[in-house]
């Protein structure tokens, strides 16, 4: 009970995405309960009350270093959100943009045999009722079609479906072996039994194994690097070649190096490998989110965070000082054209190549 509570509120406190699956505890109690007891309503009692403590240290402990206004400390990101106003007028519009993702990135993460057995396996698992799948669908395929109707279209990154799909594998063995108990294992031969339990495990089976065999063989005809686990910006390409490029830069002198106030790549591998290395400084360009055509290198004085994720200010920067300002992004976010509005003088100074859609990670020299 007490650890129960522990593990959403330190969920919560990590990743704010833990709240896609608060309601487990619930449900729990729900399905494995004896009904509406106060033992049952004082477990709940205690297990979110101990989750709104970590998620009060949570919003009460936001530094008071400078942001934008679509980070939160409940939810992460504002701007991944469908407005109010949209969702009370089309409730479902994003819906369908979404599942064309979830879809195509499916059988990335499992193989075909896999998922059709496990959607197969739904009728069964409903009409048999076992509380244990019930709980798995309730924790991996709600919280899915909620990010379906809650994220907008143009957002939803295909590696967010991954964490929904095991639990589809779990549903599948617990229908398997249901199945088996009731119809195989009472009839037929030893013999038989055998047959049926490894040609249903190799047609099942089989295809990830071999999957996972060819994946650490030679991976890269399996990654299908704009979507396997990472797409675009998040992909990692690029990032290792940057980092020694701008560490070969520092030898000609100590220089600011600042990132795009997203999260991910490039600046989540930036501040870990180049922060004050070398002469190095890295800042995230938080200002850059204040207008669409703001500049990345402040004329002047401005303030300055620690790193991307400690939101505590370091002080006020005079930029007009600095004799040398480097900035460094992926393409997904800004092209040439992009980072040259917002900086006509800007120098490109390296691109690095991913191997899928033309997509870079480019280094700037800003002054």
């Amino acid at each position: 009970m007490i650890g129960a509570g522990v593990v959403l509120g330190l969920g919560l406190f990590t990743k704010q995405s833990m709240a896609l699956f608060a309601h487990a505890p619930l449900l729990a109690g729900l399905l494995f309960g004896r009904g509406l007891r106060w033992g049952l309503l004082t477990r709940w009692a205690v297990i979110y009350g101990l989750a709104a403590l970590f998620v009060v240290v949570t919003w009460v402990a936001v530094p008071a270093g400078p942001d934008t206004d679509w980070r939160n400390p409940a939810v992460h990101r504002t701007d991944y959100f469908v407005s109010t106003s949209r969702l009370l007028e089309h409730p479902f519009g994003a819906v369908a943009k979404n599942w064309n993702r979830v879809k195509r990135s499916a059988t990335v993460y499992v193989t075909w045999p896999m998922l059709i057995g496990a959607v197969l396996s739904l009728p069964y698992l409903a009409w048999r009722k076992p509380p244990a799948a019930l709980l798995l669908a309730a924790i991996g395929i709600l919280p899915l079609f909620v990010q379906c109707v809650l994220i907008k279209g143009n957002l939803y990154p295909i590696r967010w479906t991954f964490p929904h799909l095991w639990p589809l594998a779990v549903m599948l063995a617990l229908a398997a072996a249901d199945v088996w108990r009731r119809y195989v294992y009472p009839r037929g031969s030893v013999a038989a039994k055998k047959a049926i339990a490894l040609t249903a495990s190799l047609l099942i089976v089989g295809p990830m194994m071999f999957r996972t065999y060819g994946m650490l063989r030679e991976p890269e005809p399996y990654l299908r690097a704009g979507h396997f686990m990472a797409s675009r910006a998040h992909a990692g390409y690029g990032n290792r070649e940057a980092i020694d490029f701008l560490l070969a830069e520092s030898s000609k002198g100590p220089f600011v190096l600042l990132t795009d106030p997203i999260p991910g790549p490039p600046g989540d591998a930036m501040f870990p490998y180049l922060n004050h290395r070398q002469g190095i400084t890295v800042y995230e360009a938080w200002w850059m989110k204040l207008a669409y055509d703001h500049p990345i290198l402040p004329p002047g004085r401005a303030d300055i965070m620690k790193s991307q994720y400690q939101r505590v200010t370091e002080g006020i920067l005079d930029f007009s000082r600095v004799a040398r300002v480097y900035y460094v992004t992926d393409t997904f976010y800004h092209t040439e054209a992009a980072v040259r509005h917002r900086e006509p003088n800007a120098k490109r100074v390296a691109r690095f190549e991913k191997p899928f859609r033309g997509e870079a990670v480019e280094v700037y020299r800003l002054k």
